[in-house]
């Protein structure tokens, strides 16, 4: 097994925990949003949507495609921005335990482009086992 596939490995691997998470959680909040309204349903689909967009990704790396780590780079920005405006709306009303947890969210976001960034520009995603 090369570097380039151990790398391909971990970084498909973090996709589908998100991937997992996003489809698990958007399932589990679609019966919340029946009661509570529109809202909720919306995010149960975004998690939804993107948990399937993560999954993508996943089955791509695993199989060196390389636009598959785009994928990844793109969601995972996008994902860790929204996060930093809501550590920033946190701070600002001093919900700490808020903040911290969307810190460790965007943490993780943004270790995940980095390296999906870094597998993508390397050609490593392209690469056949």
């Amino acid at each position: 097994m090369t570097e380039n596939s151990k790398n391909n490995n971990g970084i498909a691997l973090l996709c589908l925990v998100v991937a997992l998470y996003g489809i698990g959680f958007g399932i589990m909040a679609i019966p919340t949003g029946l009661f509570v309204g529109p809202h909720i349903l919306a995010a149960a689909v975004l998690h939804i949507l993107i948990g399937v967009g993560y999954a993508f990704a996943s089955f791509g790396i695993s199989h060196g495609k390389i636009g598959t780590c785009w994928v990844s780079v793109v969601f995972s920005s996008a994902i860790s921005l929204v996060a930093v405006f809501g550590v920033y709306r946190s701070i600002t009303r001093s919900d700490e335990v808020n903040a911290f947890v969307l810190a460790i969210i965007s943490l993780y976001f943004t270790c995940l482009a980095a390296v999906s960034v870094r597998a993508a520009s390397t050609h490593s995603c392209n690469q056949k086992r």
